[in-house]
């Protein structure tokens, strides 16, 4: 009997034989899983001592092993994670994908010795596909915080970035509000899949001191970017531009200074004060406990692998009114 347990719950340690004989019994007795005692169960061996580890993994990216720990939505999303990962009986381990030389089936097996059936990816996940193309995918439950990853298309956590603009833009749209212009990079503009620029434009429909939007690409030759801002910002008589850390650089001398009549707001600062004291940002350390409710369900109903409609959790920035 816990030999058909351990093969049911994807343990490793069962003959490749005995696993085929398990499965053929579980197709001819069309066999499911009781959920209420899958869950039952699960929380009686996290109690006990002998049982084999519950952990989860945060995987980590970066050309070194604590390079995500100098990012503080990374640190502050671990943290959030940690915490009611322990809540529910498990242990949120840091896992990091850059050891030289090791392939995605290695490092399956290592997650595996290591008792970890689940994990989230780390925002800081390059932009692209996931770094192993032989990773043993239907092994594992998996949330993906954010949207770096674009492949493969995992469940997701995420801060809903279009509710990010629609309050910033009710508190700058105001009858006496000076011209809001939007300036994004074209990369960051993809990195969040186009939510705030599509909620800009939605909201420019019916808030006339919304002016057109521009998208710059960073890769051209700043000079040239820093006169067509200019252009745009004298044109469009913008008063408040919000904009993104690869485009500041490249805002014209004076536009930023002190004192300035233009006012600057960074979409990606973790936290954008507006000028009525409001704070509006993302609760890092929520996300990450909202990732691993995820994650957990994940395992407790068997959903493992690469899912056919993978699930998009958004969570609604924090908001934390001024004067």
């Amino acid at each position: 009997m816990m030999t058909v347990s351990r093969h049911l719950r994807k343990l490793p340690g069962v003959a490749e034989k005995t696993a085929a004989r398990i499965d053929r019994a579980v197709a001819d007795l069309d066999y499911r899983p009781n959920p209420s005692v899958r869950a039952l169960m699960s929380a009686i061996r996290r109690h006990n001592p002998g049982a084999p580890a519950s952990n989860l993994a945060y995987l980590t990216f970066g050309g070194t092993e604590n390079a995500w720990r100098r990012h503080h939505p990374s640190r502050a999303i671990f943290k959030g994670a940690e915490e009611e990962a322990a809540k529910q009986g498990y242990t949120l381990v840091p896992v990091w994908t850059g050891t030289p030389g090791l392939s995605g089936a290695r490092f399956a097996q290592i997650l595996e010795a290591r008792g970890i059936h689940g994990f989230l990816i780390s925002p800081l996940a390059p932009d692209g596909d996931f770094p192993f193309g032989d990773f043993t995918w239907e092994k594992f439950a998996s949330v993906s915080l954010g949207y770096s990853l674009k492949a493969p298309a995992l469940n997701i956590t995420a801060t809903h970035q279009w509710q990010l603009m629609e309050r910033l833009l009710l508190h700058l749209s105001g009858p006496d509000s000076p011209r809001v212009g939007l300036i994004l990079s074209r990369g960051l503009d993809e990195r969040v899949r186009g939510q705030w620029i599509s909620a800009y434009l939605y909201h420019r429909q019916t808030r006339p001191n919304l002016s057109a939007p521009l998208l710059v690409d960073t890769a051209v030759d700043p000079t040239r970017i820093r006169q067509k801002i200019l252009t745009w910002i004298r044109e469009q008589r913008i008063g408040t531009v919000l904009t993104d850390a690869e485009v500041l650089p490249r805002m014209p001398e004076g536009a930023v200074e002190s004192g300035s009549p233009l006012r600057v707001l960074r979409l990606d600062d973790a936290e954008i004060v507006l000028p009525d004291g409001t704070r509006i940002g993302r609760d890092f350390h929520q996300l990450g406990a909202v990732a691993i409710r995820l994650v957990i369900s994940l395992i407790l109903l068997d959903q493992r692998g690469i899912p056919d409609r993978p699930v998009h959790q958004l969570l609604d920035p924090l908001v934390i009114p001024g004067n």
